[in-house]
């Protein structure tokens, strides 16, 4: 699921499971080259300006970059991340704790297989991820904006590739930012680099599919700017979701079921408002 509340992007746990870029990103091969190689004129000129501006077309508000997660270094933070009382809701099935006053969240989880509840542990992330292998080429792809002089995650966002028979637009989920770091485009830039590497041509190191979507959880604080966001980008609301997912209830000290928005974002939308020049210096740091 995905939205910028500058808080959070719930997880669709039904589905099959920058930025002050201060130095250029170095991409795999030279882009323009391989434009020319792969008879591909109409990208030359975007290419080459990309190249050109280099660092310009990078500047953000937010004193981080965007690379490939390591959960081997990461997972920690990361369930640090997701448990703070601003995101946790947003999140689909994660839980603070095995344990409340309130609930038996273990028992709870058991009973539940399908609702997939992880614990907001080194080891929950580790098995919310358990599909990315820390590469572009995971089914799951998971980003973290790092702050470069801390090195502390800032903030993360995941992109679901396509699967199963017939589908082919990828999930945009797990969009989250630290309580401490919001109001600094973190966010948004976070959600521009996955859709870097969601429509961007494959020769050019992207997926080149044909649309993306995302998910809010509704009734939450931080849903209108949430939506701004996304209008933003293109995305437009589609079927309202009863009772679509549960998600931990802060108040309540227990999960509850949650309505969620599905929005959509094609390709074609895309394009009208974003050129290749913009998409290449996002491409995250491996």
């Amino acid at each position: 699921m995905g939205v910028e509340s500058e808080k959070l992007i719930p997880d669709l746990e039904k589905l099959p499971r920058i930025i002050n870029h201060g130095d250029p990103i170095s991409l795999p091969g030279d882009p323009l080259e391989k434009a020319i190689d792969l008879g591909r004129p109409e990208l030359e000129g975007s290419i080459a300006a990309a190249v050109d501006l280099g660092v310009k077309e990078r500047i953000g508000t937010a004193n981080v970059e965007i690379r490939l997660s390591n959960l081997d270094q990461d997972a920690t933070r990361i369930a640090e991340l997701f448990r703070q009382s601003s995101v946790i809701e947003h999140l689909a099935g994660i839980a603070p704790t095995w344990q409340t006053a309130e609930l038996n969240v273990k028992r709870y989880a058991e009973k539940y297989p399908d609702y997939h509840i992880v614990l907001g542990s080194e080891e929950g992330i580790k098995d919310l991820y358990k599909d990315y292998s820390g590469t572009i080429d995971s089914d799951s792809v998971l980003l973290v904006a790092e702050d470069k002089k801390s090195k502390r995650i800032a903030g993360t966002i995941t992109i679901v590739k396509p699967m199963g028979r017939g589908m082919t637009h990828a999930m945009v989920t797990g969009h989250a930012v630290d309580k401490n770091q919001r109001q600094k485009g973190i966010g948004t830039l976070l959600l521009e680099t996955a859709h870097a590497l969601i429509f961007l041509p494959k020769e050019m190191n992207g997926f080149e599919l044909p649309g993306a979507e995302a998910g809010i959880i509704l009734g939450l604080e931080g849903n209108s700017h949430t939506f701004k966001i996304y209008k933003k980008e293109g995305y437009l609301k589609k079927e309202f979701q009863p009772k679509y997912c549960v998600s931990w209830d802060n108040k309540q000290r227990r999960f509850v079921e949650r309505d969620t928005r599905r929005l959509l974002l094609s390709s074609d939308s895309f394009w009208k408002r974003h050129k290749a020049t913009q998409l290449l210096t996002f491409l995250p740091r491996e």
